[in-house]
C-alpha cells in the first residue's frame, strides 16, 4: 500500500513576503518621486497666483486713487 502524502501548507513562506514587501518599497518610491514632483509645481502655482492677486489689488488701488483724484 502507498502512502499518499498530503502537502497540507498554510500561509506564506518567508521568500513570499519578502519578494511581497520588496515590490511595495518600489511602488511606493515610485509614488513618492511622482507626488513630490507634482507638489513643486503646486507650490510655483499657488505663489504665482498670489503674486497676480496682489498685483490686481495693487491696480485696483492705483485706479480708485486716480478716479478719486479726478472727481468721479
Amino acid at each position: 500500500m502507498k502512502k499518499v502524502v498530503k502537502n497540507n501548507k498554510k500561509g506564506f513562506t518567508l521568500i513570499e513576503i519578502i519578494v511581497v514587501v520588496a515590490m511595495l518599497c518600489i511602488l511606493v518610491g515610485a509614488v513618492y518621486a511622482g507626488v513630490s514632483g507634482s507638489k513643486k509645481k503646486a507650490d510655483d502655482a499657488s505663489a504665482k497666483l498670489k503674486k497676480e492677486a496682489d498685483d490686481i489689488s495693487a491696480f485696483a488701488d492705483s485706479q480708485e486713487a486716480e478716479m478719486g483724484a479726478l472727481g468721479f
